[in-house]
């Protein structure tokens, strides 16, 4: 972020720019203080799923006009991306990166219970299965963290299992439809069958925080 913002006021010596670093479990929260109290930054990061509840409250700019006028070729990034922050045609934010979401393991665990790494032509049976011989109680082990978290695990189980969460129009949710529903039960399994910390472990330890201290073996996370 540092060296973006020196390449801007390289090209702009007349702006100055003070980059705020703030810790993801902070971050949200200081946003939302910011907007409502009318003292956020002039520039800020954005996730998709938010753009939303920032645009409803008119915390967020219309880039479309400033788009146009500095012909600004936004062709160069990924549609999806472009759209994710365009609300009811208004254009509230340039995409800057891209969260990429996989399946991480721990390799010493996969040894030591002796079950094959993951590859592409794993389904979710095999998923499951995994996450069974990788379970050990009585040395705390769970096979994976399987959090209610929508963008690390439980939406790409939507996308995996070919469905959507809205109509292509936006007007009808698909949040019922049998594809969605099987993609959450499926997720929802791994902690029903003990295979997974519980909700409320997540409470108190994150799942970062289970893979990282080798409690957890699998961990869908981003980049």
């Amino acid at each position: 972020m540092q060296e973006m913002a020196d390449a801007f006021t390289k090209e702009n010596p007349n702006i100055k720019i003070k980059v705020e670093v703030t810790p993801w479990d902070q971050y949200w929260t200081k946003l939302q203080a910011g907007a409502s109290g009318g003292n956020t930054a002039d520039v800020f990061w954005m996730s998709p799923e938010q753009v939303f509840t920032y645009a409803n409250g008119n915390a967020l700019m219309d880039l479309k006009d400033r788009i146009k006028k500095d012909n600004y070729d936004m062709s160069k990034y990924p549609k999806n991306l472009v759209d994710s922050m365009n609300v009811k045609g208004k254009q509230l934010g340039i995409p800057k990166d891209d969260s990429t979401v996989g399946l991480w393991y721990n390799k010493d665990l996969f040894d030591k219970a002796g079950v094959s790494y993951p590859d592409d032509k794993w389904t979710w049976d095999d998923w499951m299965d995994a996450a069974k011989k990788l379970t050990d109680k009585k040395k705390g082990v769970y096979g994976m963290a399987a959090p209610d978290n929508g963008q690390n695990f439980i939406y790409n189980l939507i996308y995996a299992n070919g469905s959507d969460f809205f109509t292509k129009d936006g007007k009808k949710s698909l949040y019922d439809t049998p594809a969605n529903i099987e993609a959450i039960k499926y997720g929802v399994s791994f902690i029903k069958n003990g295979y997974s910390p519980t909700t409320a472990d997540f409470a108190s330890t994150t799942p970062d925080q289970y893979f990282e201290s080798g409690k957890v073996a699998m961990i869908t996370a981003g980049s």
